[in-house]
């Protein structure tokens, strides 16, 4: 009894071992391109497998259902067989493996069935065995549009890895969106209207170039194999404007043989806002008209056909009309545009005057919808009045001291008695040997700068409503205007050399921009006859000065070198040639705004 049981045992595992180890892949796998098949002894001597039988007959079909469209469907029948491209090879004693030709697409069901009378290497008989996987339902490889706006009555195409069954498409993929509480169903294309929208997207998107090239090569639609596992879907009914929106590709969807999507998708998109029109211009505040100096604008939110629009203008007191500058005569033989998302009126103005912008009656956008807000026009809007303005060309400049120097101001509708003053660093013939310290000069450039971008550093915050310079400044007067409400350039006289800086100060102007006070605008002007010129090097420097009015060499001109704390770092005279050779000296090599000092050189 004990050696029965122990031949019994001793068959047992000897047919154990017969039977496979491993089968790869199994269930649903996606793009697959091998087979193998491991089997638990060996089945060819190793090293002579060439011409060992395959253990195993491929068979791959792909099931058409009844609801796939014409274009798809069997000749009779309903399934396709298919004999994948590739070959069968041992890869070892005990294991043989399947190669594709390529990855496999969705919706094929693929069974390998072991040869009759197979046979292990010690002459062993393997049971009739079968194996199978599928490449899972179909998947969507790309979308178009992928993500960003859609329009509220998208189509969307879709190009999925294999056959699909387009009414399992209709009955499972569904989009939802933030302002609707139930789903919304998908409509599947078909017909010229898919062939249209598909030819569309591959030529609007860069993903597609492949199949525009073929199109354009006068390849009919139909002769694209690829082109046939595209889907055009649309929502049923119009998404709300404005909305977010998530399509949904669920694992109900199926393939044309009915394969279930392993791996649902979804994709994000943002519904366009309604197409309204829109209108902007500058104001001196936010509840004031519009300056009447400044152009007004029509925005649309979506892009409008040129000719729908050419007839819109802005007509204003007695009938006068300005017509839009993207409608203007082109120059230089540029192309009128196609189409047009802006509307612009540009000044002058009447001031305190009533306008009316009029559109052409029926304006739609690229996509057929009219304006909600079309009742609003003709849209009255209003100018203002000409606005305060006290403006010097830059905060700093140079005059030349022989050429009768005046600084420009620009002003316009301020008092008549503007007040001013004006604080003169007068110095010698040689205007860059200033007597005032360095550092009050660079002071004071340093405000002007910053108060010209309406913020200082030094003091913190908006400055225009304090004044610079002291309160013991003397006084001049700004050369009478022929025009107070108008716009003119004026000339404030510096007759003495050195650095003047200049405030003008306007309680008008602060109304208007402040919301009331006085308001403070300075500059400053060097007055000289002198320029300087530096190339710096790495062991010496040099620096040259000529006249500006005859552009000579200035011999004897006394030049200094400060850094930005005014510190005085170095000081000489040019020689004959107007040159200074400046010796080994630790310039600055970068200057901080944060800091307003220089640092040394490394």
């Amino acid at each position: 009894m004990v050696k029965a049981g122990l031949i019994l045992s001793f068959l047992l595992a000897s047919n154990a071992v017969a039977q496979t180890a491993e089968i790869t892949p199994t269930g649903a796998v996606k793009n697959v391109q091998q087979f193998v098949v491991k089997f638990g002894t060996d089945m060819v001597a190793m090293g002579d497998a060439k011409g060992a039988k395959a253990p195993l007959q491929a068979s791959c079909t792909q099931t058409v259902s009844e609801t796939a469209p014409p274009r798809k469907k069997a000749a009779a029948g309903g399934t396709i067989a298919q004999i994948p491209k590739g070959a069968g090879r041992w890869v070892d004693s005990k294991s043989w493996s399947y190669d594709f030709d390529k990855g496999l697409p969705a919706g094929i069901r693929c069974t390998f069935t072991s040869t009759s009378g197979l046979k292990d290497l010690k002459g062993q008989s393997l049971p009739v065995a079968t194996y199978s996987f599928t490449t899972g339902g179909p998947a969507i490889v790309l979308m178009s549009p992928g993500f960003s706006h859609i329009e509220p009555e998208q189509y969307f195409v879709l190009q999925l890895d294999g056959p699909m069954n387009e009414k399992s498409i209709e009955e499972h993929a569904y989009f939802e969106t933030t302002k609707v509480l139930t789903r919304i169903g998908v409509r599947v294309l078909n017909g010229a209207d898919r062939e249209k929208v598909i030819r569309a997207a591959v030529k609007a998107d860069y993903r597609w170039q492949m199949f525009d090239e073929m199109l354009n090569a006068k390849r009919s639609f139909q002769s694209i194999k690829e082109l046939q596992n595209f889907v055009v879907v649309a929502p049923k009914g119009k998404f709300p404007e404005a909305s977010a929106v998530v399509f949904h590709w669920t694992e109900k969807v199926l393939s044309a043989g009915g394969i279930a999507v392993t791996e649902p998708q979804k994709f994000e998109f943002q519904v366009i806002e309604a197409f309204t029109a829109t209108f902007s211009c500058e104001r001196t505040s936010s509840n004031r008209p519009c300056n009447p100096i400044l152009p007004m604008r029509l925005n649309l939110s979506r892009a409008v056909a040129a000719g729908l629009l050419k007839s819109a203008k802005l007509v204003g007191p007695g009938g006068a009309a300005w017509t839009p500058v993207e409608f203007e005569k082109q120059k230089g033989g540029t192309l009128p545009p196609e189409t047009v998302e802006v509307l612009t009126f540009n000044p002058p103005f009447p001031e305190k005057a009533s306008f009316k912008i009029q559109l052409p009656a029926g304006v739609k956008d690229e996509i057929g919808r009219t304006l909600v807000n079309a009742g609003k026009f003709p849209l009255e809007v209003k100018t203002d009045e000409y606005s305060a303005l006290v403006k010097f060309a830059a905060p700093f400049g140079i005059l030349e001291r022989n050429a009768d120097p005046a600084l420009p101001v620009s002003i316009r509708n301020v008092e008549v008695g503007l007040s001013a003053v004006k604080l003169s660093m007068a110095g010698s013939s040689v205007v860059l040997g200033v007597n005032a310290p360095y550092s009050e000069i660079l002071r004071y450039l340093r405000e002007v700068r910053e108060r010209d971008g309406g913020y200082s550093y030094e003091e913190g915050g908006d400055t225009r409503g304090r004044p610079l310079l002291p309160a013991n400044t003397p006084k001049f007067a700004i050369p009478k205007l022929t025009n107070p409400k108008g716009f003119e350039l004026v000339g404030i006289p510096l007759k003495s050399p050195g650095l003047h800086v200049i405030e003008v100060a306007s309680p008008k102007l602060g109304a208007a921009m402040l919301g009331g006070g006085t308001m403070y605008v300075s500059s400053a002007a060097l007055v000289t006859n002198l320029s300087v010129h530096m190339k710096r090097g790495r062991e010496s420097s040099i620096i040259w000065v000529t006249t500006l009015d005859k552009a000579q060499p200035a011999a004897g001109a006394e030049v200094a070198l400060v850094d930005g704390a005014g510190k005085q770092l170095a000081v000489g005279k040019t020689d004959k040639d107007g040159i200074w050779k400046v010796g080994d000296v630790k310039l600055p090599c970068a200057w901080s705004d944060e800091t307003r000092y220089g640092r040394e050189c490394e």
